[in-house]
């Protein structure tokens, strides 16, 4: 998204370019307007929707050695990792006191929510 964002600002400031080297032959001038309007609405599109992508609900650990297991409860599930203070997350699921959370490294778990902050 930041990529496609990057290029339609550069191809909008080339279109801008190439409209005032052309303001003189105004033939050209209504084309260049519409494909300048155009790239400019994409920009905008596209900063909005990454706007909304940069908003998930996102977390850290606040105590070391936190344990991360696979259900919502420590006696009837496994512990899959141990996690450490600082480590961040997304928050896919919240259930009565625990977190459902995916990590960067694709492991995905429950942990207590007293062991983690918003972000």
């Amino acid at each position: 998204i930041e990529y496609i964002f990057f290029c339609s600002i550069v191809f909008f400031i080339f279109c801008l370019l190439i409209l005032f080297k052309n303001l003189i032959n105004s033939y050209y001038y209504k084309p260049l307007f519409i494909l300048i309007s155009l790239v400019l609405l994409i920009n905008i599109c596209s900063l909005s929707f990454l706007i909304v992508l940069r908003n998930e609900d996102l977390g850290v650990i606040i105590k070391n050695n936190t344990n991360i297991f696979s259900g919502p409860h420590e006696e009837n599930y496994n512990i899959i990792l141990e996690a450490n203070e600082g480590y961040e997350f997304k928050i896919v699921n919240i259930t009565n006191n625990w977190l459902e959370v995916s990590f960067n490294n694709g492991i995905q778990g429950w942990v207590k929510l007293n062991s983690i902050k918003k972000l």
